[in-house]
């Protein structure tokens, strides 16, 4: 796991992809990730000005239970969804921010762990830069969903799949000690 956080770390800091998941075997959110809840959603207040020009986006950790061997093929995908939602004292701002893979390494046929980056859009930051310091409480909900679609059903089956345990983290430039940022 310490090697994903690195990575992690490498491609916010670089900004030259805007994505990166792993998936593994395991049950545990990495003890790393700042916020970490059982179950499929986080609500907490984050530090007085957790957003500055040095807050690069989120990280995230879904542990999913697989009641069935998960088999992804050309005709299927397998989609983590969070949804967050950011308060300040005035108004509040949600956004998606999905996951999915079209192309696993491994077939899940237990518990694992979903960890994903994602660059936040220039809007998003921008207001979280704006509001940092009257933003009042975030919520951050996780849905995983597997569907495939039949060469001989016109409709998508979809299959909900438990969210066990999730996480979100703040990734900061790597210049930055995180002490300074928060």
């Amino acid at each position: 796991m310490a090697c994903a956080q690195q990575r992690i770390k490498e491609i916010a800091s670089a900004k030259t992809r805007n994505y990166f998941a792993v998936g593994l075997a395991g049950s545990k959110t990495p003890e790393w990730f700042s916020y970490q809840s059982l179950g499929c959603s986080i609500t907490t207040s984050l530090p007085t000005c957790s957003f500055n020009t040095m807050f690069l986006g989120f990280a995230f950790c879904a542990v999913l239970e697989f009641e069935f061997p998960l088999v992804i093929s050309g005709n299927s995908n397998f989609y983590i969804t969070c949804e967050s939602r950011l308060e300040n004292t005035n108004d509040d701002i949600r956004d998606d921010l999905s996951f999915s893979a079209s192309s696993l390494e491994t077939i899940p046929e237990s518990d694992h762990e979903f960890l994903w980056y994602r660059f936040n859009s220039s809007d998003l930051n921008s207001w979280l830069i704006q509001n940092c310091c009257i933003l009042r409480k975030a919520s951050f909900e996780f849905k995983a969903q597997y569907r495939f679609l039949s060469n001989h059903h016109p409709s998508t089956e979809k299959w909900e799949v438990k969210v066990k345990r999730c996480g979100v983290h703040l990734i900061y430039n790597e210049k930055c000690a995180e002490s300074h940022c928060r």
